[in-house]
Order: structure tokens, then C-alpha cells, then sequence
């Protein structure tokens, strides 16, 4: 999903063969499925989804729920690469709600940030998640809506097959506008295929050595 306010919803699970071959049906994103890892810090006292992706510090932030959806904010202002500085390290403290993190390194890159967590701040959770992940273009008349009023038109489908910490089929949907979200939901049946779920509900349970399925 591009930088910005949009509504989510996401599941994990396994998909039958139908639901799958309809979703994989619509129009993809990529020429090919995207491998990557990500690695996810989680804090217990933590709401914010917070991870390290090419070269780069992301923090993502739930803003609200309405009906199963939730609203998200992925600010590019919150997008640190690598080095980051040391502005940015003390946000990364205060989105972990911790206070034990040294934030006076003058070199901070991402071995530094991993190592700096690891020594001073144990109750961080350091969670890589390994996926191979493909999105779709689904058209819905709210999408259509929405586009007239200025913003995206198009709701993101997306697959995510994790290969680890276990292996799992997370679906996502997103859009600015929550009624397309919810259309989307509806017409694919997908909570009734997949546990309701967020990645930081995911991560968590990570955390603990747990798994989803």
C-alpha cells in the first residue's frame, strides 16, 4: 500500500483451492511473486508495527477499528533508512514505550540498531518473518467512489504465503475507503476462510513461541 491514512483488513490461515484460483483470477500487482524477509520488533507495551525492510526502519500505526477494520497510517515521514539518526532512534524508543534503549550512538545502521536492542532493551522482541507474497488489483464500485473524491481507485488483494517462524497463508485487504474493504471481504468470503488478524497480534504471538494455526 502506497504512504498514508488507508482501512485493512487481514487473515490468517489456509486458503481451499477455490478461493484461491478466484483471487489469484484478478489482475497482479507484480510479474512475479516477491520474496522477502521482514524483521519485525515487538514491544508488549507496543501498538505500533514497527519493522526493517530494504535498508529501511518503518513504523506503521493503528489509528482506529470500525467493524472488523482497522485504519492505518504509514507516514513516509516515518520511514527511516538506514544509517538513521539519532532523532529518529529516540522515535523508535517511543514507539517501543521503553526507556532503556541508548540513543547517544552517532552510527546507528541496522546491525548497530539490532545489537543496541539486544544489549540494552531485553523485553524486545526481535521476530524475522520470511514470505513470498504477491498482491491483486480487485475493482468495487466503492473503490470507483472513492477515486471520483481524489483518492486511489483499485482495492489491494493481497497474498502472503510466510514460510517462517511458521508456515501460514496471510491474506490482506486494503483501500482509503473502509466500505470498499468491506466489500472485497465479503465478495471473497474471506472471514469465513481466515482468522481475523493483524500482524501485530501476529508478531506477538511469535514472540511468546506460538503459533497461529
Amino acid at each position: 500500500m502506497a504512504f498514508g491514512r488507508h482501512w485493512e483488513w487481514r487473515g490468517f490461515g489456509y486458503l481451499d483451492a477455490k478461493l484461491r484460483n478466484r483471487i489469484e483470477s484478478q489482475p497482479a500487482a507484480f510479474p512475479s511473486s516477491q520474496e522477502l524477509v521482514d524483521t519485525y520488533l515487538w514491544s508488549p507495551r507496543s501498538g505500533v508495527n514497527m519493522k526493517l525492510r530494504a535498508g529501511a526502519l518503518k513504523l506503521k500505526r493503528l489509528l482506529s477499528e470500525a467493524d472488523g477494520l482497522e485504519e492505518w497510517l504509514e507516514d513516509p515521514s516515518e520511514n527511516f533508512a538506514f544509517p538513521i539518526s539519532r532523532t529518529q532512534l529516540r522515535a523508535l524508543r517511543d514507539a517501543l514505550q521503553v526507556e532503556t534503549l541508548d540513543t547517544t550512538a552517532t552510527v546507528i545502521d541496522r546491525t548497530a540498531l539490532l545489537d543496541l536492542l539486544k544489549r540494552f532493551v531485553p523485553e524486545v522482541r526481535v521476530i524475522e518473518v520470511a514470505k513470498r507474497r504477491q498482491q491483486y488489483r480487485v475493482d468495487d464500485a466503492d473503490a470507483r467512489r472513492t477515486t471520483a473524491s481524489g483518492l486511489s481507485s483499485g482495492v489491494t488483494l493481497e497474498v502472503a504465503e510466510i514460510l517462517s517462524p511458521e508456515i501460514i497463508t496471510t491474506v490482506g485487504v486494503e483501500h482509503a475507503d473502509a466500505r470498499a474493504v468491506a466489500t472485497i471481504c465479503k465478495q471473497f468470503g474471506l472471514a469465513d476462510s481466515l482468522r481475523t488478524l493483524n500482524y501485530l497480534d501476529a508478531i506477538a504471538a511469535w514472540s511468546r513461541g506460538e503459533h497461529l494455526a
